[in-house]
This record gives C-alpha cells, structure tokens and sequence, in this order.
C-alpha cells in the first residue's frame, strides 16, 4: 500500500514538472521577451543613476577609567558617589543625529570638484531643499551609524555622489562631535564647579569675617585669657564655635571643589578617531550588475507564474463552459420536448448520411 503511494506522490511530481515544461515551452516567446525587457529598462535606469562614493571612519571607545579616575581616588573622593565606569562614548551615536550636530553640518559651506573647478556647495544647494526637517532626514539617509557591541568601536560613513564631498562631511561630522563634548556635553560639569567655587569665595570671607570679629573682640578685652567673666567668656566661646564652624564648612567645600575640577577634566569626552575619514577612490554603488541580474529573475518569476495560473486558469474556464453549455441544453430539451425531438431526427439524419457516404467512398 505504501509503494503505491509512494509511486503515485512520484508520478503527480512528474506529471507536474512535464505540465510546468509544457507551459515553459509554449509561453518561452513571452517570458523572455518580458524578461528582456524589464533587463533593459533596469539597464536604462541603473545607467541614470549616478555613482555613490562612501567615505567611512571608525571612533574607538572611552576608556571605563582613566588616570583622572585614579588620581580622585588617591586624593580620598572615592566615596563621591560618581561613576568611576561610565563610558562617555556611550552616546556619540545619539549625538551625532541630534538637531544641533545635524543642523551645524547642513550650515556649514564645502569644496566640490564638478570637472569645472572647486565650487563651493552647502548641503541645501546639494539637496535642492530649504525646510529644516527636510535636510535632516536628508542627511540621515547619507550618514549611517553603527557600532560593534563586542568592540564598542563606532562606524560613521557618509555616501554622496562625489568623492571629495563625502569626506569633508565626515570631517565636518567629526569636528561637530568634538565641539559639542568640549563645549556643550561638559556644561553641566562646569556649572557645578562654577557654583561652588562661588561658594567657596563666600565661605572664605565668611571665615576671615569670623577672625577678624575674634581678633577685634581679643583686643578690646586684652586680659581675656585670664578673666573670669562669664560674658566674656561666653563671647569669646562663641566667636571661637564660629570660627571652628566656618572652618568646617570652608574645608567640606574646598574638597568638593577639588573634585569637582577633576571630574571637569574627567568627563571631557575624547573622541578617539581609529580611521580618519577616507577618501573613496571606488564607487560603493549602485551595483549595476546585480541590480539587472535581480530584476531579470525577479521578471522571470512573475512571467512564468502568470502563465501557469493563466493556463490553469483557461482549463477550469473551459471545463466550466462546457458544463455550463450541456447543462442548458438538458433544460431546454426539457422546457421544449418538441424542439427537442426535431433537434434529434436532424442529428440522426445527419449520422445516418454520413454513415452511407462513407460506404459509398469505400
């Protein structure tokens, strides 16, 4: 039982591979007569096109600690609460599609070579728009960012149409990086230190304020040291609480302070470039070749499968039509018995003339 099955799932498959040849070979004009001409049309478009040149540079990533870390750490502001670990190129892929970075790109003027001489060209020229939103996303689709997980090293490419232009927009990108850690990326920082060196001027004077009350308050009681009178004592206590507080205070900001200049240098983000940006000599696309090649197959698919359908299609279609055609004739021969039988002697005639002009040509 199974070998029969077997034997008739093999012969469907057959009989399924001669049907699909049977069809090739009927429709073989059309197919490739459409297949050739979408490899034309794709040759005409891809010749339009013109060439794509990438220029590629690699940012290796911030160290987890590094010598600002450790001197905190001699210094005694290990117990800071800071991230001793943070990896400050963490988030140079964010940076480089915020508005500010994008915005300061498109503004910026380049040199391009179109065969006639350097031109100067912006990017709103390069695009033919002016709308802010516009010129970003169009930038985005030139500019592509990865970054290896394993290797934390970042991937920044730019793809124009000219060489020389697509490198001196991922040098314009690159310097855009490093401005925003230097400049903007490190403000909250500065701020903090800004504020507390404020601090520390006004708890400076604070103290000095407090020793000279005490050394005023000394000379105008100058047998201070060996009195014994409670209020003088008392003031003289409180003038020394005073100084020993403003001290304190002095002290804990001073530290603070110090920290905070060192975490200041620490949280500078240097942008370590492993590649600068290259040059491209060889065009990065379109690829042609494989552009045709793809639509050619893609044309051969499509062809030959509407012609299967087509075909199966018409055999239904035509089964269908001649179950339709006797179906009606069964209901008139019903709905008209006479007809029906006039219908019948003309046939039978017919065969019965046939037949005897056979016998005569015999």
């Amino acid at each position: 039982m199974d070998n029969k099955n077997n034997k008739s799932d093999q012969y469907e498959i057959i009989n399924g591979l001669i049907y699909i040849s049977r069809v090739l070979v009927k429709n073989i004009r059309w197919v490739a007569g459409i297949v050739g001409g979408v490899m034309i049309l794709s040759l005409i478009i891809v010749l339009i096109i013109p060439n794509q040149y990438r220029s590629e540079a690699s940012i290796l990533p911030t160290g987890k600690q590094d010598n600002i870390s450790a001197l905190k750490m001699l210094a005694g502001f290990s117990g800071s609460g800071m991230d001793m670990d943070e990896n400050s190129s963490a988030l140079f892929p964010e940076v480089l599609i915020s508005n500010q970075v994008r915005d300061a790109i498109i503004a910026q003027q380049y040199t391009v070579d179109f065969g006639d001489g350097p031109e100067k060209i912006t990017l709103k020229k390069y695009f033919d728009q002016d709308k802010p939103e516009r010129l970003r996303d169009a930038l985005d689709k030139i500019t592509k960012v990865n970054t290896d997980d394993e290797t934390g090293i970042i991937y920044i490419s730019i793809t124009t149409e000219y060489p020389k232009f697509s490198q001196q927009i991922l040098t314009r990108t690159l310097a855009e990086l490093e401005n925003y850690n230097l400049n903007i990326r490190r403000s909250n920082a500065k701020e903090s230190e800004l504020y507390l060196e404020r601090e520390l001027n006004d708890r400076a004077e604070i103290l000095a304020e407090s020793e000279k009350a005490l050394e005023e308050f000394q000379k105008a009681n100058r047998d201070w040291y060996g009195s014994s009178d409670p209020e003088i004592l008392m003031q003289l206590g409180r003038h020394k609480r005073d100084i020993e507080i403003n001290s304190q205070t002095y002290l804990l900001l001073r530290e603070q302070y110090e920290m905070a200049r060192l975490t200041v240098q620490k949280d500078v983000p240097i942008v370590r470039i492993l590649d600068q940006p290259s040059l491209p000599t060889l065009k990065s696309g379109p690829k042609r070749s494989l552009i045709i090649v793809l639509s050619g197959m893609i044309a051969f698919i499509l062809s030959f499968g509407f012609f299967i359908v087509y075909d199966a299609f018409k055999r239904v279609s035509d089964q269908s039509t001649q179950d339709s055609f006797g179906t009606l004739s069964d209901d008139l021969a019903k709905a008209f018995p006479a007809v029906n039988r006039l219908l019948l002697k003309r046939k039978n005639k017919t065969k019965a003339d046939s037949s005897v002009s056979e016998q005569t040509d015999n």
